[in-house]
Formats: structure tokens, C-alpha cells, sequence
């Protein structure tokens, strides 16, 4: 009885312990008038756009990341910059959206589609923060008896940000698009570029160098094959002194065919293309699940640190 008694008291002090670390995690969410910001240890992580936004009443957009901080605390990402006033942080969006076989609009350019956040879930644990997200796009189908905006797509996402190290971070992504209608159709731009799905618009400074497991890597104006993550080097710090590095990574086989990387040095974007400037098709009720993983970190982590990362990202 004795060593019952023990070990119940030990069980409870240990779940004790756990509700304590629970309760007060290292990483917190906070709900603003326009989305949602994680924190770790008071330093700004990401914030979540929920509500959407505009400049001027032009370029209307939401579901999207911006901006993202860097290891050093420093901002990454841009938000309607002057070249592409269409680009925002971290989206994932395509230039043709087909219902029906009637083209409905341009996501990606923020065109006769809006996304509506009609659910966010917050979770946080000692070692990892989850926001899950309920988004319907919405748009009005050419033809239709009825000309007032409808839910398109219903959108799923899970955003996981974990394995928090002082000099590394990583925010994994998993996107689930469900048809609402038969016909449904997803493309990339409509030229031998093909881009479109997951993006990251980041500041490009002037050292900004790309790398795979192969090497160094050339932007070219077409899609690149390097393999299933592509790393960022460069000075982001406002200062100009500390470097920071941004590893994207892409499971090849969600989404499927995955095209390879759109890269750009200049006035540009970060794309992981799919599905192409061809269409894939979804099925009414039916599901296109794709994931990705954001890793930060120094700019002297060894490529073998990384191809570790990517491979356990693909096997879990």
C-alpha cells in the first residue's frame, strides 16, 4: 500500500508539472483586430492575416503570413511591395481558379476571389504552437442564375511552428483544398514560368545567394529543379550585420507533380510551383492535401543539418 500511495503522489505531482509547463508555455498566441501573432518569450514569430486587406481598396487579400521575424528578431517578409503590389509574406494562391469550366478569377493576383476565415484554433504546448484554420473562398461563377459570391473551395490549414532553438525555428504548413463544386480547377500562370501555390515574398538584399543539396543554385527564368528544398542566405538585418538563412522545403509528393522552384534574386518571389500552367482538377468533396515546411536559421547550418530536417519533414 505503501508503494501505491507513493506512486500516486508522484503521478500527481509530475501531472502537476505538466499542467504548470502547459500553462504557462514558452509560446503564446494573441488575438489583434486583423489576425492572430505568436510570440516565443515576448520575441515575434509571425503574425496570421485574418481579416482582410487592401491598399486603397485595391489588391484585396487575406489568409496569409506577414509579416514573419528571423532568428534575429528581424522582419522578412513584405507586404504589398512596389513591384508586385500582389505579393504578401507567406501565401499559397494560384493564378487560375476554373469552376464549372468557367474561369472565376485570379487568386494569386487578388482578383473576384475573397478568403473568408470562418474558424481559428489555437493550441500551445512547451515545445510547439498550432493554429488550425477554417477559410472558404469565395468568388461569383460566370453564368449562374444566382450573381452573388458563393464558397467555392473550402480551405483546411494547420501552421505548426516548433523545435524553437535560439538560432532555429520551424513552421510547417499542411494545406487541405476541398471542392464544393463540380469542375473545379487549379493552375499556375498561364506562360512556360507556371508559378503559383506556396510563396514567400521576402525582402531580397543584395548578397542573397540559393542552395540545395546539390550546391549553389542560379535562378533561371523557368522553374529549377534542385531537389526538395531550396536555402535563402542573406542580410536581412536592417543593420547590415547579421545574416540570416530561410530553408523552404516542399514534400514531392503532396502536392503531386510537384514542378521545382521558381526562384528570383530581383523584385520578386519564392515559389514552390505546382501544378504547372496545366490545370489539376478536384473533384466535387474531394481533397488536394499539400505540405511544406519554413525552417530559419543561421546561415552556417551544414547541408546535412538540412537534408536531416527534410527527411524527417517527408516521413512524418
Amino acid at each position: 500500500m505503501r508503494n501505491l500511495h507513493a506512486i500516486i503522489i508522484l503521478s500527481c505531482i509530475l501531472l502537476s508539472m505538466k499542467m504548470a509547463s502547459c500553462q504557462n508555455p514558452d509560446f503564446m498566441f494573441y488575438e489583434k483586430n486583423n489576425g492572430i501573432l505568436l510570440k516565443h518569450n515576448n520575441q515575434n514569430i509571425f503574425f496570421y492575416q485574418k481579416k482582410t486587406k487592401s491598399l486603397n481598396g485595391q489588391y484585396p487579400r487575406a489568409n496569409y503570413i506577414h509579416p514573419l521575424y528571423g532568428v534575429n528578431g528581424e522582419i522578412l517578409t513584405e507586404d504589398f511591395p512596389e513591384d508586385h503590389l500582389h505579393h504578401r509574406g507567406i501565401f499559397w494562391a494560384w493564378h487560375q481558379l476554373y469552376i464549372k469550366d468557367k474561369k472565376v478569377g485570379d487568386p494569386w493576383a487578388c482578383e473576384d476571389v475573397s478568403w473568408i476565415v470562418t474558424k481559428t484554433s489555437t493550441n500551445v504546448f512547451p515545445d510547439s504552437a498550432v493554429l488550425q484554420l477554417l477559410i472558404y473562398w469565395k468568388g461569383v461563377i460566370p453564368g449562374e442564375p444566382i450573381n452573388e459570391p458563393v464558397n467555392l473551395i473550402r480551405e483546411e490549414t494547420t501552421i505548426v511552428c516548433k523545435n524553437y532553438q535560439p538560432e532555429q525555428l520551424e513552421i510547417d504548413f499542411n494545406i487541405r483544398l476541398t471542392a464544393l463544386y463540380e469542375g473545379t480547377r487549379i493552375g499556375g500562370s498561364e506562360d512556360i514560368k507556371g508559378y503559383s501555390g506556396f510563396s514567400i515574398r521576402t525582402k531580397l538584399p543584395e548578397d542573397l545567394t540559393f542552395y540545395s543539396s546539390q550546391g549553389k543554385v542560379i535562378p533561371q527564368e523557368t522553374a529549377v529543379q534542385a531537389g526538395g528544398w531550396i536555402d535563402m542566405h542573406g542580410t536581412f538585418d536592417p543593420e547590415g550585420i547579421k545574416q540570416t538563412a530561410i530553408t523552404i522545403m516542399c514534400n514531392p509528393r503532396k502536392p503531386d507533380p510537384f514542378q521545382g522552384w521558381i526562384l528570383r534574386d530581383k523584385g520578386s518571389m519564392q515559389n514552390a510551383a505546382f501544378p504547372g500552367r496545366t490545370p489539376v482538377s478536384i473533384s466535387k468533396g474531394g481533397t488536394l492535401v499539400m505540405q511544406y515546411k519554413i525552417l530559419l536559421h543561421r546561415e552556417n547550418m551544414a547541408k546535412d543539418q538540412i537534408e536531416n530536417i527534410y527527411s524527417r519533414f517527408i516521413r512524418d
